[in-house]
């Protein structure tokens, strides 16, 4: 079976569906699967190290502009890219069918958000939140990490207008070696994301035996399963109990959340998840 796996938006620092995508690339190719990953221009070289296995085409063009007119005009032309199955993972198809980090953790209790600044994942709701929270705890703080996606200006005022603000931390994008220290020390990671294709940062959390605070009725939840504090999306007031619930655990409640968190996500592999794809693109072929 030939696979194009289009990469062309997974950006140098990835997160999130980037991370899902360098992971599948990664792995996804094998004798019976033959991989040609569709890349930004200039951008094959990393391409194949992450990838030695996949054949790249570096021709999408970097500016946004150009990229634009690219999916709209050019893009079916790299569906003539022999391959029986093209997965577009950031939402475009063809027409024609046919950075280093250190941080060290400290005895603070704090609370760790992941992921890209962006409206959707709740970072309002979640400072506000902590305003309670802190207001009763002197010492607990919130780290924040990721980088700033669109539509930010407004948290970025929230912070520095935070009556709080000196025990908010912003780190930036963190290497992914230091994320599983970060969520584990932690005394929840909070995700009030209103919606997610899946959620990532969260199993991530119950793969590092974190706990998880993040909203119900959403895809996070049917990760988590019960093993999550679960919040209505936009409850701040819910979030904020749930927060001060935490950070008040003793480390025998701590330690029996990461013994059923990690068992949660045992449930989940990118193994599992590669061969399910492979059965997908196998099906989609023979059926082409």
């Amino acid at each position: 079976m030939r696979l194009a796996l289009d990469v062309s938006a997974v950006p140098a620092q990835p997160a999130g569906a980037g991370r899902y995508v360098v992971e599948l690339a990664s792995r996804v190719a094998n004798p019976e699967c033959e991989l040609t990953l569709v890349s930004q221009v200039g951008d094959a070289e990393r391409w194949r190290r992450w990838s030695p296995m996949a054949h790249v085409v570096d021709v999408v063009p970097r500016a946004r502009p150009s990229r634009l007119l690219y999916e709209a005009v050019a893009l079916g032309r790299s569906a003539k890219i022999s391959a029986d199955v093209w997965h577009g993972p950031h939402y475009t198809m063809p027409r024609r069918r046919t950075r280093p980090t250190v941080v060290t953790t400290s005895d603070v209790p704090y609370f760790f958000f992941l992921g890209t600044f962006e409206p959707r994942k709740g970072l309002e709701l979640l400072l506000e939140a902590f305003t309670v929270v802190a207001n009763d705890d002197a010492e607990v703080e919130l780290w924040l990490a990721g980088q700033a996606g669109w539509g930010t200006d407004g948290v970025a005022q929230q912070i520095a207008e935070h009556p709080f603000t000196d025990r908010i931390r912003r780190l930036g994008y963190v290497d992914d070696a230091l994320v599983p220290t970060l969520m584990r020390s932690s005394r929840a990671v909070c995700y009030p994301s209103r919606g997610e294709g899946f959620g990532l940062p969260v199993l991530e959390a119950l793969a590092c035996g974190a706990q998880v605070i993040t909203s119900a009725d959403t895809v996070m939840q049917e990760v988590a399963g019960t093993t999550a504090r679960l919040v209505p999306v936009g409850d701040v007031t819910v979030l904020a109990t749930e927060m001060a619930s935490t950070a008040r655990s003793t480390a025998g409640e701590r330690m029996a959340v990461a013994r059923r968190a990690r068992l949660r996500a045992e449930e989940f592999s990118w193994e599992r998840t590669v061969m399910a794809h492979r059965a997908l693109y196998t099906a989609l072929a023979t059926h082409s």
